[in-house]
Formats: structure tokens, sequence, C-alpha cells
């Protein structure tokens, strides 16, 4: 199993990254499908909703959105599945996921999907 460095991170937008480690939200729809499978850490994205859509979506997780983490990864999922539909693929994560005990930023710049927070045996870390 790969180490904790060596996960990839999905980047998705507050609330969504939050309901995904609380384990309320499950699927987790894109545009193109993943081969990514195992642990893999959630990105809260820096990317924020216009305030009208930030209002309604607080109404919708019933908490207040404004304060959550941003820019951090906030904890891990184990991506099980992938399943493509006629009108946009799925991601599935488990039921388990893992809140990361000391938010932390990734070393590397995030992608917009998918990116490797700490680099993989094949980046080159630069000074």
């Amino acid at each position: 199993m790969d180490g904790p460095s060596r996960l990839g991170a999905l980047s998705i937008r507050q609330p969504w990254a939050t309901e995904v480690i609380r384990g309320d939200k499950k699927v987790e729809y894109r545009d193109r499908p993943t081969e990514v499978r195992g642990r893999i850490y959630i990105y809260a994205s820096l990317d924020r909703w216009d305030a009208e859509e930030e209002a309604d979506l607080a109404l919708e997780v019933r908490y207040d959105v404004a304060d959550l983490p941003r820019g951090v990864l906030i904890g891990t999922v184990e991506l099980v599945k992938c399943i493509e539909s006629p009108d946009v693929p799925t991601t599935g994560t488990s039921p388990g996921p893992s809140v990361c005990g000391r938010r932390c930023a990734p070393e590397l710049k995030p992608r917009r999907v998918w990116f490797h927070p700490f680099g993989t045996s094949r980046t080159k870390r630069r000074k």
C-alpha cells in the first residue's frame, strides 16, 4: 500500500469536500472517468461559489459554509469504483472516510481535478 505522501488528491469545492469526508456524500460526478482506485486525499478547493449559490448550499447542507477550510487536504477516502453513465461518469467513495488530524496545504500546486500533493516517485522535487 502507498504511504500517505504518495496518495493522489481529488480537488472538490466546499461544502461538497466536507460532505464527502463526513460520509454524507458518497458519489462525486465528473466529466470524465478515472481508473484511480484506493485511498485518496480530498482537497478542499480554494474556488468559491457566488454568494447566492453559497447561501443555497448552506440551506441544503444545514450548516454555515463560509468558514469551511479551503486550500488544504481535509481527509482521505477509499475510491472504490467509477461508473460511466450516459450523462456523466460518477466516482464512488467508500463509507469509511478518514479526517486528517492536522489539515495541511499540499507541497505541489493543486490542479482542478486530480493531483499529487506531495509528488510521486516520478516527480522530482525542485528546491
